[in-house]
């Protein structure tokens, strides 16, 4: 039986275009949300132009209903089978419309605390390209969980979590203290460079700091023991895609920390500022 959760302390939004990577980070959201005190929500926009095939308006409209009525029973049949596994509630929405434009008016109407996207392995190179999960990151204020489509989590209780950086800063430090309150785990830092502050923000809080010279193979260094530490979460501030000056990156996941993500495989929470 599916129930509310009561007085949520996160919105999290999954953006979903119905492949098997959304419905892994439906399935880690919904984790996500139950080790957090969460509420989570389904988006679904498609463009009407992958829809209609005739010009005419009535058949377009007809085309378009037709497209709806089918998305919708995907849906719920999807989100009932989650929400009697796991005893959660997920509504969702569905939009036609410019995709990118839905999604940002959506994400500024709902202001979830995390959007919730899949990354698909056949593009692991292009994830952080110019598509959606680029859009997101950049023109979206929210935190942003990119998750594996191999890879969910059973749950997110007493979860490996490692941070991209040489402390935990205050930004984003509420939801990492609801992440690793229910574990005895460490906190790992990662960073590059001179560490010159490699105490924590929170001082209740154990870290263990692995710092890797500067150099051209240094985020592969990082990535290689992102993954022998067997860390389960990476989190990357905002702070560390701005330039020397401050400002905050057109782009903003330069090519370094671009390659790094691509190489830890797994899941990556991108913490705004």
């Amino acid at each position: 039986m599916s129930n509310e959760t009561p007085n949520p302390k996160y919105r999290l939004l999954v953006l979903t275009d119905l492949s098997k990577a959304s419905d892994m980070a439906l399935r880690n959201a919904v984790q996500l949300a139950k080790a957090i005190n969460g509420k989570v929500d389904v988006f679904h926009a498609k463009a009407p132009t992958s829809v209609v095939k005739f010009d005419n308006q009535l058949s377009a409209m007809r085309s378009i209903h037709h497209d709806y009525n089918k998305t919708q029973a995907k849906l719920e049949n999807d989100i009932q089978e989650l929400e009697s596994a796991e005893g959660v509630r997920i509504g969702f929405k569905i939009a036609y419309g410019n995709v990118k434009n839905a999604i940002r008016e959506h994400i500024k109407e709902t202001k979830p605390d995390i959007a919730v996207l899949g990354k698909r392995k056949s593009k692991i190179i292009g994830f952080l390209g110019d598509g959606i999960t680029n859009f997101v990151l950049n023109q979206c204020s929210t935190n942003v969980l990119i998750t594996d489509e191999e890879q969910v989590f059973h749950s997110f209780n007493d979860l490996s979590l490692g941070i991209f950086g040489d402390a935990i800063e205050k930004q984003g430090l509420e939801i990492l203290n609801d992440l690793s309150k229910a574990g005895n785990k460490p906190i790992k830092l990662f960073s590059v460079g001179e560490s010159a502050n490699a105490n924590v923000s929170n001082q209740e809080k154990r870290t263990i700091s692995y710092v890797f010279p500067e150099g051209s193979n240094a985020m592969d260094g990082l990535a290689s023991y992102v993954q022998k530490t067997q860390t389960q979460l990476l989190c990357i501030p905002s702070s560390k895609n701005k330039d020397q000056g401050g400002r905050q990156r057109k782009n903003i996941i330069d090519a370094s920390v671009r390659r790094m993500v691509q190489k830890v495989g797994i899941p990556v929470l991108f913490i705004a500022s």
